[in-house]
C-alpha cells in the first residue's frame, strides 16, 4: 500500500524540528543511509528555501519524520521527540 504524501508549509516543517544546535539527518543513497549532524541554522534555512513533507511511516517510526527535498535526494530530519505533533499535522490536512 503506497503512502500518501503530506505537504507542509515552512511554518508547519520548522514546528517539527528539535530545539538543539545539532539536529541529526540522513539520506537514502541506494540502500545505505548516510547519517550527519547539521547547524539548526543551516535546516532553517535549508527549509525556507526548500519543499518540506512528512515521510512515510518507517521514517516516522526512525524519528526522522520531517522530508526536506533539496535537490534529487531527500533529506531526513530528525523531529521532535513526540510523535503527536505529526499526527496532529496529518489530520489537520486529513480534514
Amino acid at each position: 500500500m503506497e503512502e500518501s504524501r503530506v505537504d507542509l508549509s515552512t511554518e508547519e516543517a520548522l514546528s517539527l524540528l528539535p530545539k538543539e544546535d545539532l539536529i541529526h539527518t540522513f539520506r537514502s543513497i541506494g540502500s545505505v543511509l548516510i547519517g550527519a549532524d547539521w547547524e539548526r541554522e543551516e535546516l532553517v534555512d535549508l527549509i525556507n528555501r526548500s519543499h518540506c513533507e512528512i515521510g512515510g511511516s518507517r521514517s516516522i517510526a526512525l524519528g526522522h519524520g520531517l522530508v526536506i527535498w533539496s535537490g534529487t535526494d531527500p533529506l531526513f530530519v530528525h523531529t521532535i521527540d513526540d510523535n503527536e505533533s505529526i499526527n496532529n499535522i496529518i489530520k489537520t490536512k486529513e480534514a
